[in-house]
């Protein structure tokens, strides 16, 4: 029996949000992809990681200001989430903030809401782009450090790279699931304790009286 996810792939435009879904959808990467700009579409793949079956839904959102109030209702469908920034453009990355600000804000009036699993994707690692990387080793590490998620690096080109996201995001799921089951224990546990204490408390009273 699979089990479904939804996924929201976000980031500034041209950042190769829609390379990399393809080539996770297709298993390979198209040489004659031409870059067309995203308004939203949704892609569903079935996919095997630890011998458990996923259905997964991918949703890659338009990275333009212009249908960036149409991106918080797609996210409120998702329930994992990757921001993608490329490697090649510095300017990418300064979005990345306001995607991680945007996903808390849908999910804030929720349980659980601080537990929503992101990662951050610093995309474009291939050899092609090598002597044109916008950032240094250093800067990468500090980045990945300030936004304080689950980090990885892809090519859509390099197919293993690409489903290492699903992966990590997978991982990253099931650590955000035993987070959320080890809080809902401990609230139970101090709310048990809380009404113990009132159960006596009570009983105190009356024998005052």
């Amino acid at each position: 029996m699979s089990k479904t996810l939804n996924v929201c792939f976000l980031g500034a435009s041209e950042v190769g949000k829609s390379s990399l879904i393809s080539s996770f959808q297709n298993s390979y990467f198209d040489e004659g992809q031409i870059y067309l700009p995203t308004i939203e579409n949704k892609y569903s793949k079935l996919y095997t990681y630890n011998k458990q079956l996923f259905n997964i839904n991918t949703y890659d959102t338009s990275g333009s200001l212009e249908c960036s109030c149409i991106v918080p209702s797609t996210i409120k469908q998702c329930e994992a989430f990757v921001i993608v920034y490329s490697l090649t453009d510095r300017n990418s990355c300064d979005s990345i903030t306001m995607y991680k600000e945007m996903i808390k804000n849908c999910f804030k009036y929720l349980k659980g809401g601080d537990n929503v699993p992101i990662i951050l994707v610093g995309n474009k690692v291939d050899g092609d782009n090598y002597k044109n990387l916008a950032f240094t080793e250093t800067e990468i590490q500090e980045l990945s450090k300030y936004i304080n998620l689950p980090y990885i690096e892809a090519s859509s080109k390099d197919i293993q790279s690409v489903q290492s996201i699903f992966n990590l995001l997978i991982d990253t799921i099931n650590f955000k699931e035993k987070q959320l089951k080890k809080q809902q224990l401990r609230y139970k546990k101090q709310l048990r304790n809380e009404n113990n204490r009132n159960f006596f408390q009570k009983i105190f009273d009356l024998k005052l009286k």
